[in-house]
C-alpha cells in the first residue's frame, strides 16, 4: 500500500498527497475572498500558500467549503471536481463546465462535474459522490457582494487511490441511513466526518457513524472555529470506545498532518 498525507487545514479543509497528486478538500484559507470578508479564521495558510495541486473537491456551495476552490483551481491547473451546481457556479468565474484542458487557448485548469453515485477517475485516484444530508445553497463571491444565492444540493466523497486507504469525506451530513450503504460499498479505511454539532453531526452522532462505517480511523473536523461548535473531546472519545471500540480516533490541529501506510503504521505530524 502506497503512503498517503492527509493535513489538517482547518474548520472542514484538508489536503491529501499521494504519489504526486496534491488533493484540496473543500479549501477555506486564510485570505480574504472578496473585499476583506469570506477568509477562514483558523486556516494556517493563505491562497499564496498554495503551490501545487491536481485535484480540488467540493462537498458543497456554503462559503465554508467552495471557499477558495476556484481561485486554486486556477492558480494550480488543478481539476475541479464539484456537483453540476457548484460547477456551474464555477463556469461564471472562469472554469469552463465539464471541460477539459485547453492547451490553445493556454488553459491548464479544468473541471469533472459529479452527481451522487458518479465517479471520476484522475491520475489513477477514483472520486465517487455519494449522499450527504444538509441544507446548502452556493453562498459565496456573489453573496458576499449582494446577497445573491443559487440552488445548490450537498454530497460526501469516496477517495479510492490505485493501491492506497479507502477515505471517506463526509461533507455537511447528518448520520444517515445511507451510511450503511457507503460500509457495504466501499468499506472506507479512514473516516474524515463533522463533529461540531449545531449544523452537522455531534458526538453522538459522529460516534454512531464510526460504528456504522466501521473505519479503522476517524478524524473529526467542523469544530472549534465558531463558539456554539465547541467539541468535547473526551466525550467524544468516550462515546467512539463504546459504539465503534475498533476504531482508532485522530484529533488534528490545523496545520498538522497524519501520515498513514497501514492501520499498524500511521503518525500523526505536528
Amino acid at each position: 500500500m502506497s503512503e498517503i498525507i492527509i493535513n489538517f487545514i482547518g474548520h472542514a479543509s484538508f489536503s491529501i498527497k499521494w504519489r504526486n497528486e496534491v488533493i484540496y478538500i473543500d479549501p477555506w484559507l486564510k485570505t480574504p475572498l472578496e473585499s476583506g470578508a469570506g477568509n477562514s479564521p483558523v486556516s494556517p495558510i493563505g491562497l499564496e500558500d498554495v503551490k501545487d495541486a491536481t485535484v480540488v473537491l467540493v462537498s458543497h456551495g456554503h462559503i465554508d467549503h467552495l471557499g477558495h476552490a476556484i481561485e486554486i483551481v486556477k492558480k494550480t491547473g488543478a481539476c475541479l471536481v464539484c456537483t453540476p451546481e457548484v460547477g456551474m457556479y464555477a463556469d461564471i468565474y472562469g472554469i469552463p463546465y465539464d471541460s477539459e484542458p485547453d492547451e490553445k487557448a493556454g488553459r491548464k485548469y479544468w473541471m469533472y462535474p459529479i452527481n451522487v453515485g458518479g465517479s471520476c477517475t484522475i491520475n489513477k485516484v477514483t472520486y465517487t459522490a455519494v449522499p450527504a444530508f444538509h441544507s446548502s445553497s452556493i453562498m459565496h463571491y456573489d453573496y458576499i457582494k449582494n446577497k445573491t444565492r443559487y440552488p445548490d444540493a450537498p454530497v460526501g466523497y469516496i477517495i479510492t487511490p490505485e493501491d492506497g486507504p479507502v477515505i471517506y469525506f463526509s461533507g455537511d451530513t447528518g448520520v444517515s441511513m445511507e451510511m450503511h450503504m457507503i460500509q457495504e460499498l466501499y468499506s472506507p479505511e479512514i473516516c474524515i466526518m463533522t463533529a461540531g454539532g449545531q449544523y452537522n453531526m455531534g458526538v453522538r452522532e459522529f460516534a454512531y457513524a464510526c460504528k456504522i462505517l466501521k473505519p479503522k480511523l476517524a478524524i473529526p473536523c467542523h469544530y472549534d472555529t465558531f463558539p456554539r461548535q465547541r467539541l468535547d473531546k473526551e466525550k467524544l472519545k468516550q462515546a467512539v470506545s463504546v459504539m465503534s471500540p475498533s476504531t482508532k480516533l485522530v484529533f488534528l490541529n490545523p496545520g498538522e498532518s497524519l501520515r498513514y501506510a497501514t492501520e499498524h503504521s500511521w503518525v500523526v505530524e505536528r
